[in-house]
């Protein structure tokens, strides 16, 4: 049958589909994910209705087209089989949630645990919940045990929804999902963008999250294990600074983004 609207989320697979739609006169929604749009979304947003982002400052990549901030659509809570528990950590410690992606960030990952260990070590308490990625080869757990910090370490953990929940603070990368699970959660971070991402878009992702308060950010190749160790002790030092930043992703939080993407497919539908 033929559809009443498409809506495309970017990569080339949507462009096929999307030239389809205009070649049978069906409506078009595009979404942009990240701060820098993706080339096909800007090769495709001549023939879209509107394009929903999740960052304004997406907006000025398309002069004169109709823009709607919808923000980022992300499930809150996933329904999970036989979810694995959070475990070995104890209450009311401070808990850092680190993760560099599903492939994992070798650098990321040492400079994080050579940190924490050096914070932990000078008296403050500390322990981590460390999500490694695949392709990581260090032992991380043996590491945070030999230096006697509590951690909960995996290549990959469904429960995302429970680790932002246990977690205090978080060190990510600033892919767009990420962003918006962080304001989503109220869950402070400080972000170190991939490096090598097309266009650049995790850098210019971390930026505007920084700019909003919810965040801060440090690109990788000025991150130290000096510097994270100094950021992490002021940080937990300074309560007040976390509750602002919480605070301030409470305000800008959407957590309607499917619902915005929904309305906006209703009105251009056929």
């Amino acid at each position: 049958d033929r559809p009443d609207a498409i809506l495309a989320m970017g990569g080339f697979g949507s462009v096929g589909p999307v030239l389809a739609a205009r070649f049978l006169r069906v409506p078009v929604v595009l979404h942009e994910a990240n701060a820098v749009p993706g080339r096909a979304i800007r090769l495709l947003s001549r023939y879209a209705k509107y394009i929903a982002v999740t960052f304004e400052e997406a907006e000025r990549f398309f002069p004169g087209k109709n823009t709607v901030l919808t923000g980022m659509p992300v499930i809150k809570k996933r329904n999970i089989q036989n979810p694995e528990e959070i475990t070995g950590l104890k209450d009311n410690v401070f808990t850092v949630l680190v993760t560099g992606g599903s492939g994992g960030a070798r650098e990321l990952n040492r400079i994080a645990s050579e940190s924490i260990s050096q914070v932990h070590g000078t008296g403050r308490q500390i322990q981590v919940i460390h999500f490694i990625g695949r392709n990581e080869t260090e032992d991380i757990a043996s590491f945070y045990s030999s230096n006697e910090v509590a951690s909960f370490v995996r290549v990959f953990f469904a429960d995302m929804d429970a680790a932002y929940k246990r977690a205090d603070f978080a060190l990510t990368r600033a892919g767009a999902s990420t962003c918006a699970e962080l304001s989503l959660y109220a869950l402070p971070a400080l972000l170190v963008p991939f490096p090598f991402a097309v266009d650049n878009h995790q850098s210019a992702n971390a930026k505007a999250v920084a700019k909003t308060g919810v965040a801060d950010r440090i690109e990788e190749s000025e991150l130290t294990i000096g510097k994270l160790t100094d950021y992490i002790n002021f940080i937990i030092d300074n309560p007040e600074k976390l509750k602002t930043m919480k605070k301030t992703a409470e305000s800008i939080a959407v957590p309607d983004a499917v619902g915005q993407l929904v309305d906006l497919l209703e009105s251009v539908a056929i």
